[in-house]
């Protein structure tokens, strides 16, 4: 693993250590160039809490299932500015999103499990690659 990868990942972890013992609604991961989310994010049942979760300017290729099902209480996800070419169902889970940001990545379709999702506000999804978008309209 490349130098600058493993300093990001390191980050991350310290970021997510950090607010688990904070007991904070807040969880920045921005700008670190993390390729992929941190597996104590979305390994832990401690992280039920956080509310805001701000992934922008990465490289992340896609949100794991895992997130939707770990982090509960999920309010405003901003994941724009990276490389996600895929979403998962399980973002169906989220039921309390009400902000999410997509915007310039590489999403070529969108999950039916996105329509489940009653209280959302705000959904950017501009400079994506989107072929298919009515069968989850």
């Amino acid at each position: 693993m490349p130098a600058p990868l493993f300093a990001a990942r390191k980050v991350a972890s310290n970021r997510v250590a950090d607010a688990l013992a904070a007991e904070s609604s807040r969880l920045s991961l921005a700008r670190i160039g993390i390729d992929a989310l941190p597996g104590d994010l979305t390994a832990s049942n401690r992280v039920t809490h956080i509310t805001v979760l701000d992934l922008k300017h990465n490289a992340l290729q896609m949100l794991p299932s895992e997130l939707f099902l770990c982090v509960t209480q999920l309010e405003e996800v901003d994941a724009s500015k990276n490389r996600i070419s895929y979403l998962p169902e399980t973002i169906g889970l989220a039921t309390g999103l009400r902000k999410l940001n997509l915007q310039g990545n590489c999403l070529r379709d969108i999950p039916n499990g996105l329509c489940l999702l009653q209280v959302l506000e705000t959904l950017d999804l501009a400079q994506n690659m989107l072929v298919n978008v009515m069968h989850a309209v």
